[in-house]
């Protein structure tokens, strides 16, 4: 009789790994990060993988680039964008930012979106609040809220942003 099945194996070894990628470690107390890379786990659940890539810039500004894919429902998605932060507390590493988003997002095969029309698209402005945290081995989660206004549709219309990203600051 095994003590462990490998399904148990994995799920420990798993565990251990993501503890280990928490942990502070002194070797690298004085390295910090300059570019992160993550993914949006909301955009996961609809079956749509969002990248974020985050520069970071001099006096606690950086710019990020966002490109996405995916289908949902049918339906073809993609985005391309920007954001631009200013961390107000904290650094690129551990803190709260201010910034503002735009995004341009193409919808196909949708009859009667709410961007008017089978194939099209809009353009989403708008400020956020955030927060992110790096660990000293570079496990990252970044997260922020605001609320952006659409461009492109006729009519003003305005949707939550709402980002919860996972991913790895170098």
């Amino acid at each position: 009789m095994q003590f462990l099945t490998s399904r148990s194996r994995n799920r420990h070894l798993a565990f251990s790994l993501f503890l280990f990628a928490l942990a502070p470690r002194d070797a690298f107390a004085d390295e910090e990060h300059n570019i992160s890379l993550t993914i949006s786990l909301p955009h996961l659940v609809l079956t749509i993988g969002e990248l974020t890539g985050e520069v970071k810039l001099p006096v606690n500004l950086s710019v990020a680039a966002i490109a996405a894919y995916g289908r949902f429902t049918g339906l073809s998605i993609w985005e391309v964008g920007a954001q631009g932060r200013y961390y107000l507390l904290g650094d690129f590493d551990h803190g709260m930012s201010l910034g503002v988003e735009a995004l341009y997002m193409s919808v196909g095969g949708w009859e009667d979106s709410f961007f008017g029309s089978e194939a099209s698209g809009g353009v989403f402005v708008g400020p956020f609040i955030g927060y992110k945290i790096a660990t000293d081995l570079g496990f990252t989660f970044d997260s922020a809220l605001g609320i952006q206004y659409v461009t492109g549709t006729g009519q003003a219309m305005a949707f939550p942003l709402i980002n919860a990203n996972i991913g790895w600051s170098f």
